[in-house]
C-alpha cells in the first residue's frame, strides 16, 4: 500500500513538471453544456462574462467567434487541460464565478440575462444593470426553488450548471407556475375528466384540471420565449396530465407537450414563421412541432 501510494505521488509530480495536460473527458458531478466555434446565444454571453472576469481579452457579443476559441484556449493552457477552444464541462468547472447580493460585476450581467432572457424574469429584474441587489436575489432564489436547489440566492457552481444546462430537469406544479408568473402565460382547467374522479395537482397527475407537475424546464422555458416573441397572451389548456397521450416518449407526461388555446396572433405567428412540417404542423428553427388540433395548439419541446 506505502509503495502503491508513492507511486502515484510520483505520477503526480511527473505530470506537474512535465506539463502534461489533463484529460477533458475526466468525469464531472454536474451538468454543462459544450460549447465550440460557431455556438451562440446566452450561454456564450455567460461565458465570455466569466472569461472577461478573470482578465482575459474576449468579445462580448454572444458569438463563439475567434476571440473566443483564443480565450479560451488561453485559459485551458492556463488550467492544465487541452487546449482546444472547446468549452466543455472541463472548462466550465474550472471557470465558475459565484456571485451574490452586493456584488456588481459583468458575471452579474450574465446571471441577470440568463435568468431574464432563458427562464423568463423579466417582471422580477426589470433591468440588466449588473447589480446583485434584492430583485436579482429574488429571481435567484426562485429559479433555485423551480430546480430543487437550495435556495440561498448565491449563483454558485450547481446554479451555474442548472442555468446553463439544467432546462431538461423537470419541476413541481408550484415551480412552473411560479416562472409564469407575469409573463403573459395563463393555465386554465382542461377539459378532460380524470379516472376515478380524482383532482388535485400531485406527483402521480392523474387530474381533473390542467397540471405541470413534471413538467420539462426547458418546455416553460420555450413557451416564455415564444410568447416574447409574439408578443401576445397565451392560455395553456394541457399540461403533463397523465391520462393525456401517456404512452409518447415525447409527451404530455413525459413533460415535453403543452396544449395552448386559439388566438389569432399564435395562430398567424405560427403558419407564417415556421416551417411545414406534415398536414397541419409546423416546426420552428429548432425543430419544436406545433400541431393545429383543431381546437388548440398541441407543442412538442424537444430541443
Amino acid at each position: 500500500m506505502k509503495f502503491q501510494r508513492l507511486q502515484w505521488i510520483g505520477l503526480a509530480l511527473m505530470v506537474a513538471l512535465t506539463g502534461i495536460a489533463t484529460p477533458k473527458t475526466q468525469a464531472q458531478t454536474r451538468s454543462w453544456p459544450t460549447l465550440s466555434s460557431g455556438s451562440s446565444g446566452e450561454n456564450v454571453v455567460t461565458l465570455q462574462a466569466k472569461l472577461r472576469h478573470r482578465g482575459y481579452t474576449v468579445n462580448y457579443n454572444g458569438s463563439y467567434d475567434s476571440s473566443t476559441v483564443a480565450a479560451v484556449q488561453a485559459f485551458e493552457r492556463a488550467n492544465g487541460l487541452t487546449a482546444d477552444g472547446v468549452a466543455d464541462p472541463a472548462v466550465w468547472e474550472r471557470l465558475v464565478v459565484t456571485v451574490r447580493q452586493g456584488d456588481n460585476n459583468i458575471v452579474v450581467e450574465a446571471l441577470q440575462r440568463q435568468l431574464r432572457n432563458r427562464y423568463g424574469y423579466t417582471k422580477t429584474i426589470a433591468t440588466v444593470d449588473r447589480i446583485f441587489g434584492s430583485a436579482t436575489n429574488n429571481a435567484t432564489v426562485s429559479f433555485q426553488k423551480s430546480v430543487y436547489l437550495g435556495a440561498d440566492g448565491i449563483a454558485g457552481p450547481d446554479t451555474w450548471s442548472r442555468l446553463t444546462s439544467g432546462d431538461s430537469a423537470r419541476i413541481s406544479h408550484s415551480a412552473a407556475v411560479s416562472r409564469l408568473s407575469g409573463t403573459g402565460i395563463s393555465v386554465t382547467s382542461s377539459a378532460g375528466t380524470a379516472p376515478n374522479g380524482a383532482s388535485g395537482v400531485g406527483s402521480d397527475r392523474w387530474l381533473n384540471k390542467t397540471s405541470l407537475e413534471q413538467v420539462r424546464n426547458l418546455s416553460i422555458t420555450r413557451l416564455i420565449e415564444f410568447r416574447n416573441t409574439i408578443g401576445c397572451n397565451i392560455v395553456i389548456t394541457g399540461g403533463t396530465e397523465t391520462w393525456i397521450h401517456s404512452t409518447y416518449v415525447q409527451g404530455h407526461h413525459t413533460g415535453y407537450k403543452i396544449d395552448i388555446g386559439l388566438g389569432t396572433c399564435a395562430d398567424s405567428y405560427i403558419r407564417n414563421n415556421y416551417s411545414p412540417a406534415g398536414t397541419n404542423k409546423w416546426s420552428d428553427s429548432r425543430g419544436n412541432i406545433y400541431f393545429y388540433e383543431g381546437d388548440h395548439w398541441d407543442i412538442t419541446y424537444s430541443a
